[in-house]
């Protein structure tokens, strides 16, 4: 969250939370995934079923350097700082696996 990192788990007070740039890691008994987030917000609620809203989203290991690459250079050009951070941001996890 905007507020730092914390963990939902079975029995969640219900919850509303902004979310910031990040990583979030979804575990499961029998798997895990990790996803890069640009923003958004997440909803627990009284039954314990959460629901993520967010702008982009992104498996570290489908991250694309050229992709990364023509989106950087359009926002020096057009779109501005925030976009260009993000893309910063998200091209230091290349390939990795969170």
């Amino acid at each position: 969250t905007v507020a730092g990192e914390f963990a939902v788990m079975e029995g969640h007070a219900p919850l509303l939370a902004a979310l910031d740039r990040g990583m979030l890691r979804i575990k499961t008994e029998t798997h895990e995934e990790s996803f890069a987030i640009r923003s958004g917000a997440m909803n627990v609620d009284d039954q314990g079923n959460v629901v993520l809203l967010v702008s982009e989203a992104h498996r570290p290991e489908e991250i694309d350097a050229e992709w990364i690459d023509q989106r950087t250079r359009r926002a020096e050009s057009e779109l501005g700082q925030e976009e260009t951070s993000w893309l910063t941001w998200l091209r230091s996890l290349e390939g990795s696996r969170g």
